[in-house]
């Protein structure tokens, strides 16, 4: 039962991780959209 529970927490937990990824990653793309650079990308070219 204790594994399976934490077979569920890892799952979660990676989802999590997932989403707050592409959340950042939509924030940026709209960033771009608007003209502006976010400022890792800016850190990243030089």
């Amino acid at each position: 039962m204790k594994k399976m529970y934490n077979k569920l927490l890892t799952l979660v937990a990676s989802s999590a991780f997932i989403l707050a990824i592409q959340a950042v990653n939509a924030a940026s793309r709209e960033h771009i959209y608007q003209g502006e650079e976010p400022e890792a990308l800016k850190k990243y070219k030089k």
